[in-house]
């Protein structure tokens, strides 16, 4: 099964009973694990306390793993909090928090519990890489003399100043506007000029009487909350920052707010064409010339701005979008009409990994949860999202398994904007604790998710949202305000984390892993499906045929198949949807009819020697163990001097299909030259064989049990 947390988490219909009265799982594995989340003070999340009870209390869980790139958020409670759920024996929050030894206790045991691996080191079963380095560049553009960044600066420090005076809920809902109005002028003029006019539509609008004092207070509440909440998922908190304006009404901003607005809003009308939308239009003509490109936004006023310059430079079906809503209004289209859009998420997806567009707007509703990688390997950040950690979602959604490039992402930065100034401190603030963590580090960006992941994202707002120093007081009031950023505590903490992991070295048990994958199924479907007398139709790699009739006994099988094929590296969506392989319904009708066959002493074409073929099961049922039967080859070495040789099942599976790869049709011949008891003798010297090599298998087996299954002679003759 497969759900996502905030479903599982949810107790409809009485849910989570139904799931502790069932058969336990054997594995469980949870991604984003750090939103298991228990605070020594708060308590714990309704995830961490079904997965508790799961785990814990009802024991219906034998096997789990857990993958976050941030186990460690800052908090040593939180963190032993989340081992605990693993080994209750091994890790105490409470213990660990106590004294400095109780912490190193429990440290000394993370190898037991913890695998730590570089994504850059990461290789398939060849040694080669899968992932490379992302190439990280920016591009400068300055505002034009009509983009009133200066004016906006000094009404939102004007509306600050103003606040301070306030009492304290209302003190926090105009900072919570002006920080929201700050945010969408650094996105474009286009999102902050919609702003505004919500906002003045609010106030002409006679500032209607609500229940004020009780609903402001009730509304402003959540939004702090949901502010605050470092678990929020994608775009949420941009489209509460957007509609802000919308439900804020009874509250002025300072004394004179309508003129000012007024103004500002006049001013904007002016701004035709926006420099920061003509610098990125360049880029893709110059830099990104032919190819897909990602774009990335945090509001939906600027999405539109930009699909609708894309529309009009490169024609109405070069772009779609995601976002939370999955509508885009006010779209210029190339005819000049203004239109709304419509698009599911996954379509956006599949139009995009298709070519079937050429570029995709999203809004952070795609930084997570999605692959865009199939066709596209270039990003731009149209704004900076004001939480570091965002950029490397971002990018997460190109840089993925099937990547063949090397990522170009390329960030627009304004130098004269207060958001350029910040981020300029905190890469150089990045970077010098890069520097501390390089006796660890093992690449640039190695150790950074796990330096971001120790910090609030309530720091980062703070920071950007109240860095409107002048520029001699910005270096000193930095250092000020991030002097627990990166700090020695969380480099120290980093350090014992990593240092404290095991990791898993593939290349040193890929030897050991089956060396096959899924096209090595396909000669042994399609001997089925001649088997059961039907054709076969091949167009690249793609098989069409009539289902056997004693297959359609399960109701998702269908009479006829097009295109299905066993190729997990298709890059086609269509084609991904025919992917073959063990576990779907065909190749279990087909493995369950060959199941059925007789043992049997037969002739194969193109083996070099004869192979004795066994079952081995265990005589002892109810054990705990994943492997319940395997299947083992002996070949007998007749033409080598009786040199007997042990074969694992996928081994076996390489010869056999050999067997089959030049013949277009299974050809009949008469029974081997070779009575029963010549048989007999053979097999029980294989059977012999095995057993005195069985430790080689390592199973995990009490008391293996072996079984003969069949026996091969090789067919010296050519088949006809």
């Amino acid at each position: 099964m497969i759900a996502s947390l905030p479903t599982l988490r949810k107790n409809s219909g009485d849910r989570h009973q139904r799931m502790f009265d069932a058969e336990p799982w054997d594995l469980v594995l949870v991604d984003e694990a750090h939103h298991l989340n228990a605070d020594e003070h708060t308590g714990t999340t309704l995830g961490y306390n079904l997965m508790s009870q799961l785990m814990h209390d009802y024991k219906k869980i034998k096997s789990a793993v857990f993958f976050t790139g941030t186990p460690h958020r800052g908090k040593h409670y939180q963190f032993f909090a989340l081992l605990k759920l693993l080994r209750e024996d091994l890790f105490n929050p409470l213990d660990a928090v106590k004294s400095f030894d109780n912490l190193q206790s429990q440290m000394q045991n993370l190898r037991l519990v913890m695998l730590r691996n570089n994504k850059q080191f990461v290789t398939d079963m060849k040694g080669e890489k899968l992932f490379l380095p992302p190439k990280i560049s920016s591009e400068t553009y300055s505002y034009s003399p009509e983009e009133f960044y200066n004016k906006l600066t000094e009404f939102i420090l004007t509306g600050k100043a103003y606040a301070s005076g306030l009492n304290q809920i209302n003190q926090r809902a105009v900072m919570l506007i002006l920080v929201c109005m700050q945010k969408l002028a650094s996105s474009s003029v286009a999102a902050i000029r919609s702003a505004i006019k919500k906002r003045l539509a609010k106030i002409t609008n006679n500032r209607k009487e609500l229940q004020i004092n009780k609903d402001r207070k009730i509304w402003l509440e959540q939004f702090i909350a949901f502010d605050d909440d470092e678990n929020i998922q994608g775009d949420e908190l941009s489209q509460l920052e957007e509609k802000i304006f919308d439900l804020e009404d009874k509250l002025y901003l300072m004394e004179d707010e309508q003129p000012r607005l007024e103004e500002l809003l006049e001013i904007s009308k002016s701004v035709i064409s926006e420099t920061k939308i003509n610098k990125i239009l360049k880029i893709i003509e110059t830099s990104f010339t032919d190819r897909q490109v990602l774009f990335f936004t945090e509001y939906k006023a600027t999405q539109n701005l930009l699909m609708s310059a894309l529309i009009a430079r490169f024609g109405s079906k070069c772009v779609t979008f995601i976002n939370g809503d999955e509508r885009a209004e006010d779209i210029i289209e190339a005819n000049g009409k203004v239109t709304t859009r419509v698009e599911k998420r996954s379509s956006a997806a599949e139009k995009f990994n298709s070519g079937e567009v050429k570029f995709l707007v999203s809004t952070e509703a795609g930084g997570e949860g999605i692959d865009l990688q199939e066709n596209c390997y270039s990003l731009i950040h149209v704004d900076l999202p004001w939480n570091p950690m965002r950029l490397h979602q971002r990018v997460g959604r190109l840089n993925r398994y099937g990547q063949k490039y090397s990522v170009e992402v390329i960030s627009l930065r304004n130098p004269d904007t207060v958001e350029t100034r910040i981020w300029d401190k905190l890469n150089g603030k990045i970077e010098n604790i890069m520097h501390s963590l390089e006796q660890v580090m093992e690449e640039p960006e190695d150790l950074l998710q796990l330096i971001l992941g120790m910090a609030s994202p309530t720091l980062f707002r703070e920071i950007f949202s109240e860095g409107q120093q002048n520029k001699e007081q910005l270096s000193q009031w930095f250092d000020s305000k991030t002097a627990t950023f990166g700090g020695q505590d969380a480099v120290e903490a980093v350090k014992k984390l990593v240092g404290s992991c095991e990791k898993f070295d593939f290349q040193q048990v890929s030897p050991l892993l089956p060396q096959v994958d899924l096209p090595d199924l396909q000669p042994f479907f399609e001997a089925m499906l001649q088997f059961n007398k039907k054709r076969i139709t091949r167009t690249d790699k793609e098989l069409s045929f009539l289902t056997p009739e004693s297959w359609l006994t399960v109701p998702a099988i269908r009479k006829r198949y097009e295109q299905l094929h066993f190729d997990r590296n298709s890059q086609n969506k269509m084609k991904t949807s025919n992917l073959l392989g063990v576990g779907h319904c065909l190749i279990n009708q087909a493995l369950k009819q060959a199941l059925d066959f007789n043992k049997c002493v037969c002739q194969v074409y193109f083996i070099e020697d004869a192979i004795a073929i066994f079952q081995i099961i265990d005589r002892v049922t109810g054990t705990q163990v994943n492997v319940c039967q395997v299947m083992v080859g002996v070949k007998l070495g007749l033409r080598s001097d009786n040199q007997k040789q042990l074969l694992k099942d996928w081994e076996l599976l390489k010869i056999l299909n050999k067997s089959l790869e030049k013949i277009d049709k299974i050809p009949k011949l008469e029974p081997p030259d070779i009575n029963a008891n010549e048989i007999l003798s053979l097999l029980k010297e294989s059977e012999d064989y095995l057993k005195n090599n069985l430790e080689i298998l390592d199973l995990p087996f009490q008391y293996p049990k072996i079984q003969v299954n069949a026996l091969l002679f090789p067919a010296y003759s050519n088949p006809t």
